[in-house]
């Protein structure tokens, strides 16, 4: 798949450069003529801002494409220009002939280009180890909306089936954990509890019996372990021995590693960085710590790609960073007329906005200013691309509502990571907004406007889906008896099961107090009825604890389905009667409306 890939963008990109050389003696001879139509007649400005943009595109573009000379001359000759365009002096005999000697360099490199031979691009794949791979998908790179901008798509517009055997490998892998522990009662009793929370824990009684398999488990060790780990990893071709924690990818055979210690000072912590550790817990452990750990580097097995939009009027170059963020696994739309900016948005939902600062009929600064007086794009990165080198011009970009800035032309590796690296904190940030606080889960708002996405998504592509609402069972005599943090505890532990048990495209959240809803795609009212109560069974046995207390909570739920409900509005309603109903005939029970 990965040799494939490599051969799919290396082509694309030999083609995209093979293009531009071919055009580049028309653009040049362009400028010539922009060049002796203001020479001709300088009361006449109309050919100067033309010819400008023309040269920066150049300067910005052609070591993209394997030709650093046109860049280097270009860059020059866009210096030259800046001052006539922006301070309106006259051109004096010796400003005009180095202008002409520079278009002279850019004519004789574009005749050579016509006969040199175009080389294969080297291809520098972001994800080699000391890298941070973007999400990886399946590239389809046909554009899929010819009203839009060219969209690189890599979703399915569908969800995953219900009972997918390939979802549900990925699931089974994706819950083995491996607990080492020089304590085997210790270790039981972890492994024992991360089963109630559907993990397939298994304790190991030495490292040896480490599975080095294709998909290894999350790795729980106990920090004096880490001698005896570190050289099995190393052997195993897992990480390097040079320096561990540069291993994050390749990523077939990285098994997560969590490290807890009696002891947390700084110097047991290096160690478990050193050993590749991505989380340290000191004890006691903090088994509800564990599980955010748990939950944070097990659900995110397919994540979906970066959605990036590139905001440029040169389409070659948009044409390159698309290829080259596509092959990095990225969701790219490339939009070359700026004035669609803000039906794109609306469309299209970036991660990240790349945006040129210099286009003909918008600058990058004013599409930024506009794009920052709407609410919900406040915390999309801008990240500016320009040939700009002054450190003033970048600054006053920047705050004019910019994130970043990189200066064109662009190595291919530097813009997949500053574009990854940006996604990355986007997305975090996003998740920090949208998410309760208490439980990780989705808050209200955020849970309904997503159940209305999916909801119409149902409705267009006549499937089904079912609602259900999950209300704790006496739960103020749990805060009242226990205490409000064991309350939250309980809380939380319904929430780690609800993520643990349902799939990835099931969306879980937090509706209220204590009630939870679910929406379930491609899920008849039967078989959610089936799923959640199976759930309840599982949680009903889950011991919560309080200080010296030991007790059990139950909950009771209400489904529904679409059909026969028609909106997210009616499987509201009918969920919270079924709920009502299950709370009559006792509790602790799943009923379908």
């Amino acid at each position: 798949m990965i040799a494939s890939t490599h051969k799919t963008l290396t082509k694309k990109l030999s083609n995209l450069r093979a293009a531009y050389r071919q055009k580049l003696p028309s653009r040049v001879q362009e400028i010539a003529s922009l060049w002796q139509a203001f020479v001709q007649d300088e009361a006449n400005e109309n050919s100067l801002p033309p010819l400008y943009f023309l040269v920066h595109r150049l300067a910005g573009s052609g070591a993209s494409f394997g030709m650093p000379e046109v860049s280097r001359v270009a860059a020059t000759l866009e210096s030259a220009l800046r001052v006539r365009v922006e301070d309106n002096p006259g051109v004096t005999a010796a400003q005009g002939s180095h202008i002409e000697g520079l278009i002279g360099e850019l004519r004789h490199i574009a005749t050579q280009s016509e006969v040199e031979r175009t080389d294969a691009p080297q291809v520098d794949f972001v994800g080699q180890r000391g890298t941070v791979p973007p999400p990886q998908a399946t590239a389809d790179t046909s554009p899929c909306n010819a009203a839009g901008p060219r969209i690189h798509c890599f979703a399915n517009d569908s969800a995953p089936t219900t009972g997918s055997a390939s979802c549900n490998a990925l699931q089974a892998m994706n819950r083995r954990i491996a607990v080492l522990d020089t304590d085997q009662r210790h270790a039981t009793e972890l492994a024992r509890r991360l089963k109630a929370y559907g993990y397939e824990a298994s304790v190991l009684s030495s490292p040896d019996d480490i599975p080095w398999t294709r998909v290894p488990p999350v790795l729980i060790v106990e920090r004096s372990l880490l001698g005896a780990v570190l050289p099995m990893r190393v052997l195993s071709g897992e990480i390097v021995p040079e320096h561990a924690s540069d291993f994050t990818s390749g990523a077939e055979r990285h098994a997560p590693l969590i490290v807890f210690s009696e002891r947390d000072d700084l110097s047991a912590r290096i160690e478990a960085v050193r050993a590749g550790a991505v989380a340290f817990l000191s004890l006691p452990l903090d088994f509800d710590h564990l599980l955010d750990h748990l939950s944070e580097m097990t659900t995110d097995v397919a994540t979906d790609p970066y959605r990036v939009l590139v905001v440029d009027d040169d389409t070659d170059l948009t044409e390159h960073y698309a290829a080259i963020l596509a092959g990095a696994g990225m969701t790219v739309g490339t939009l070359n007329h700026p004035q669609e900016l803000l039906r794109v948005m609306v469309d299209f939902h970036p991660d990240v906005i790349l945006m040129d600062i210099y286009m003909n009929d918008y600058s990058g600064s004013d599409l930024a200013r506009v794009i920052r007086q709407h609410e919900a794009w406040l915390t999309i990165p801008i990240v500016f691309l320009s040939s700009e080198g002054d450190a003033d011009r970048q600054m006053a970009a920047l705050c004019a509502a910019g994130d970043d800035f990189l200066t064109k032309p662009v190595r291919d590796t530097h813009l997949v990571l500053a574009v990854t690296s940006r996604a990355q904190r986007a997305r975090q940030l996003h998740a920090m907004m949208s998410r309760d606080p208490l439980t990780g889960l989705l808050n209200h708002r955020t849970l309904l406007e997503h159940a209305h996405n999916e909801v119409a998504r149902a409705r267009r592509h006549d499937f089904v889906v079912s609602f259900a609402m999950i209300d704790l069972d006496f739960f103020k005599k749990v805060n009242d008896t226990h205490g409000h943090m064991a309350g939250d505890q309980t809380l939380r532990n319904l929430s780690h099961l609800l993520a643990r048990r349902l799939r990835r495209t099931d969306i879980i959240g937090r509706y209220g107090g204590e009630e939870f809803s679910i929406l379930l795609p491609h899920a008849s009212g039967e078989n959610a009825r089936m799923v959640i109560d199976r759930i309840r069974a599982d949680f009903e046995r889950i011991t919560q604890r309080a200080e010296e207390q030991e007790f059990h909570v139950t909950f009771s739920c209400g489904v529904s389905s679409l059909p026969p409900c028609d909106s997210l509005t009616t499987l509201i309603e009918h969920a919270d009667q079924a709920l009502y109903r299950a709370k009559d005939l006792g509790r602790n029970c799943v009923e379908l409306f």
